[in-house]
């Protein structure tokens, strides 16, 4: 629909029967021109509008799909993460069983030097669901961990 403004302009330069004559005035024809360029313009303004919509549109389905592949990749980081993790604490728990074995060898050792001579029948060793122990061959005895560390703990601290 043409703005009020165009149609009252086409009103005011309209003379009765110039359709008729075909002689219409220089300044319903430059009005005339007005309104044509008016569409063109409106037009014009459409396909763009339409064309705006389109990249619009197409930018919304790219950004869509720039989220979900973030959403997988962070997901996926996730994951990643959450297996680094675990694999460091299960590291961390390895070695920590390692030192703590470490330790208690090294315990059963100095009780071993300390109660026993050097040609006794004896070792250190790890027996299954004991840990690690000492072995008397000779007296056919099993020293306990617990029991060494307390021995040594008390002869340490009188």
């Amino acid at each position: 629909m043409l703005p009020p403004i165009l149609q009252r302009a086409i009103w005011n330069t309209y003379r009765v029967g110039q359709e008729i004559d075909k002689r219409p005035s220089d300044d319903y024809v430059r009005v005339a021109q007005e309104v044509q360029d008016w569409i063109r313009d409106q037009e014009r303004q459409r396909e763009e509008t339409a064309r705006t919509i389109a990249r619009e549109a197409e930018s919304t389905q790219r950004n869509a799909a720039l989220m979900l592949t973030l959403q997988v990749v962070a997901v996926a980081g996730m994951a990643g993460a959450t297996v680094i993790v675990g694999v460091t604490q299960c590291g961390r728990t390895s070695r920590h069983r390692e030192t703590e074995r470490t330790r208690r060898v090294q315990l059963l050792e100095g009780y071993v030097a300390r109660y026993y001579l050097p040609q006794a029948n004896v070792e250190v060793r790890e027996l299954p669901g004991r840990g690690v122990v000492v072995v008397d061959h000779d007296a056919g005895a099993i020293v306990p961990y617990s029991v060494a560390r307390q021995v040594m703990r008390s002869q340490r601290d009188p």
